[in-house]
């Protein structure tokens, strides 16, 4: 039988860091996560299907704070406050697009954008995370 025994040496600095990070977004986290996701949403762009502009108009990225649950988001939504010309009501079928219903087949432009961009968003977490590590290491 092999036993395997881990010593994490540092370990109420690295406590300090990740504590950090569940009491708020770091700001290197929050500006590595903003540029990602506005990569994110000028792929949604270009991939999203076009009638009247409307839906691709709606793309954009947004940031959320909820400091009282310590939740923050950094993302990209379509649909809503946008008119659509040509039937006069906001932008709201940015999921049927995406997802497709029983009369339509689906043309994922969200998601494939995502998807594109996953490397860039894990990269983006990895430096910030390894940067802050870094600086509570130092004496």
């Amino acid at each position: 039988m092999t036993h395997l025994t881990v010593e994490i040496v540092g370990k109420d600095r690295v406590k300090a860091v990740l504590r950090r990070v569940t009491e708020g977004m770091d700001p290197k986290l929050s500006s590595n996560l903003q540029a990602a996701a506005e990569r994110v949403k000028e792929d949604a762009k270009v991939l999203c299907p076009v009638d009247t502009g409307s839906l691709r108009a709606s793309i954009r990225r947004e940031s959320l704070a909820k400091p009282a649950g310590s939740l923050w988001e950094i993302g990209v939504r379509a649909g809503g406050y946008i008119t659509n010309p040509k039937t006069g009501k906001k932008v709201d079928y940015a999921s049927y697009v995406e997802f497709g219903t029983s009369r339509m087949r689906p043309k994922p432009f969200l998601r494939p954008a995502l998807l594109n961009n996953r490397a860039l968003i894990e990269d983006a977490v990895r430096r910030a995370l390894n940067e802050d590590v870094e600086e509570a290491s130092r004496p």
